[in-house]
């Protein structure tokens, strides 16, 4: 029963990363065709790297599951080269929405 919950867990998260990501690519193609503002190409640059960071986060996350499930068995992909791989995009993930992106972009448009 508790393998069971834990499996239920997993695939909740693997579930909500995967509504995150589409909603993450959503808004970064909106902010591509929307109109240019004072810090576009900074917002710009953030969300591609928010939705590369959980698009890796996810990819990295799932590959340790059927790793450490030994669904697949490989030498060069382990367990510590994928749970590191985590670590590092959900690292790149948290830098880029919380530093690089600015939190209230300004509406002025710009004059080229």
């Amino acid at each position: 029963m508790n393998e069971l919950i834990g499996y239920l867990g997993v695939v909740l998260l693997i579930i909500g990363f995967v509504y995150a990501l589409v909603r993450q690519t959503k808004h970064t193609l909106a902010l591509l065709n929307s109109d240019k503002t004072v810090d576009y190409k900074r917002s710009l640059l953030g969300n591609y790297l928010t939705s590369i960071a959980m698009a890796g986060f996810l990819i990295s996350f799932v590959l340790n599951l059927v790793v450490s499930m030994q669904f697949m068995q490989s030498s060069i992909i382990t367990s510590n080269n994928t749970s590191a791989s985590c670590f590092i995009f959900l690292t790149i993930l948290f830098i880029a929405k919380f530093t690089i992106v600015p939190k209230n972009p300004k509406k002025k448009r710009l004059t080229v």
